[in-house]
């Protein structure tokens, strides 16, 4: 059987989506052997694994979490991966396994909609992969988090609303509401944009548009109007008020332009300066050539357009609005993955050649985006590309060093995230964890992966601080120190 899209007048057959399901799963399963010894990393910590160690600890009684744990976003997934533990056994394996069929939707929604939106089988399939490849994606998925699960649903609710599939609509948008704070924003988009586009084209809403789209907006504020009615606050608790901080270091104005100059950067980092450099070349030949009308004209582009600029806005808002407001690339996922369905979209403008040009250029932009590793003082968003996978064989082999030197990890300071007891991160059941840096610490445990104040990173490498031990991969570095005889 097969599935004939017209494209200007030309048709294209797609093959059956069986085969794409069938290597969509394998690579999945790949993806997993690969990452399966990799522990819960930064956010996930807090926002995957204690609420899933909560609520396995507590028999899955579903209750929102103690104001000492709970961090503002709905502890949903939290609370699947503790139900996962409890049939399966709790470990790293299990932990993993429970986030294939969301990696494996991811693959396989990405490659149909980059077949679909350019019209070809392997066009398109090269271009899911590209999408899979991206650090956000690579990155997020190893790490047990949440983002993984809303990058399925975003690229889901995308295909459903093309394909005029009203209850897949309201699947996706459901559980993007409840997933973090962040998909609860981007639902909010999505069923903005998608009311306006189907006005737009009809002059009109259905009541099964309106249900689709706004039902999961009004369960998600149901869900938080219970969050406040019965914990007093909803997004900053005792975890979150330091987001406050420091917001006098810019004056207003030198402050905005800052906001913009990183949410620029921020869709560029990790190799993506080749997406939107690509997308910024082929406007301008639409418009040079006057084929812009054309374009909003087309359905499918003016949708694509729509929804971009909406999520754009809904991921920009808070890091333009606010004072001061910690953010890394993954604030932008939504943005993100559309503009890559958009670049794929907009290359169909060009011959063969040039389009695959594009497409393979998209693969390697993001293939190497996954390479890029920061000088020491510079902070970067580690659990949002591959960079840092090396890091946990090398914490293993570190704290083997210590066990077998009799260096007590108690009594060794580290940093944010290996702060956290250790079972926390890797489920091993071992509840020691390391301390904070205090004047009267004699050992210190570093990795460049850790986002440390630059004070602080004057003070490890001078001389108060001897290196006994280094373990060291692909640019990744787990350092052990001990202080200095003078300054003990």
């Amino acid at each position: 059987m097969t599935v004939v899209i017209p494209i200007k007048k030309m048709r294209y057959k797609l093959l059956t989506p069986i085969p794409i399901l069938f290597f969509s799963f394998l690579l999945s399963l790949l993806y997993t052997l690969i990452v399966v010894k990799h522990g819960f990393f930064y956010d996930t910590i807090t926002q995957v694994s204690i609420p899933a160690n909560y609520f396995y600890n507590h028999n899955l009684v579903f209750t929102l979490l103690p104001d000492n744990l709970a961090t503002g976003h709905s502890p949903f997934v939290g609370y699947y991966l503790a139900v996962v533990w409890a049939v399966f056994g709790k470990s790293l394996l299990i932990s993993h396994i429970a986030f294939i069929p969301f990696i494996w939707g991811f693959i396989f929604y990405s490659i149909r909609l980059s077949q679909q939106l350019s019209g070809s089988y392997w066009l398109g399939l090269v271009g899911g992969l590209a999408l899979f490849i991206e650090p956000i994606i690579l990155g997020q998925g190893s790490a047990l988090s949440f983002d993984i699960i809303q990058a399925m649903f975003i690229v889901t609710a995308i295909y459903a609303f093309l394909n005029s599939q009203k209850l897949l609509i309201f699947i996706s948008l459901l559980f993007l509401s409840l997933i973090n704070m962040r998909s609860g924003l981007e639902t909010i988009g999505f069923s903005s944009a998608f009311l306006i586009i189907w006005y737009l084209r009809n002059g009109k809403l259905s009541a099964k548009e309106l249900s689709v789209t706004l039902a999961p907006v009004l369960i998600m504020l149901l869900y938080y109007f219970y969050h406040f009615i019965d914990k007093g606050w909803v997004i900053h608790n005792t975890a979150s008020n330091r987001w406050s901080e420091d917001i006098n270091t810019y004056s207003f104005f030198a402050l905005k332009l800052r906001n913009i100059a990183l949410t620029v950067f921020y869709m560029i980092e990790n190799g993506r300066v080749w997406l939107v450099g690509w997308i910024t070349i082929t406007m301008i030949v639409i418009i040079k050539k006057g084929n812009f009308k054309k374009l909003i004209n087309n359905k499918t582009d003016f949708a694509l357009l729509i929804l971009f600029l909406i999520q754009l806005g809904i991921n920009a808002a808070p890091i333009l609005l606010a004072s001061k407001f910690y953010v890394s690339n993954k604030y932008f996922l939504s943005s993100i993955l559309l503009l890559f369905f958009l670049g794929i979209r907009l290359s169909k403008i060009y011959k063969s050649k040039t389009r695959w040009i594009f497409i393979v250029g998209l693969l390697i932009s993001a293939l190497i985006g996954n390479f890029v590793i920061y000088p020491d003082t510079r902070a970067q968003s580690w659990d949002c590309t591959a960079a840092h996978w090396p890091y946990f064989k090398l914490r293993s082999t570190a704290i083997d060093y210590m066990d077998d030197n009799n260096i007590s990890k108690s009594e060794t300071a580290s940093f944010f995230p290996n702060l956290a007891t250790t079972d926390l991160i890797d489920l091993s059941g071992d509840t020691t964890s390391f301390c904070d840096l205090t004047d009267s610490t004699e050992y210190l445990f570093y990795s460049n992966v850790y986002n440390i104040d630059d004070d602080i990173y004057q003070q490890i490498f001078s001389d108060k601080w001897n290196e006994i031990a280094v373990f060291k991969k692909n640019r990744i570095r787990v350092q052990l120190f001990k202080k200095a005889p003078y300054h003990q």
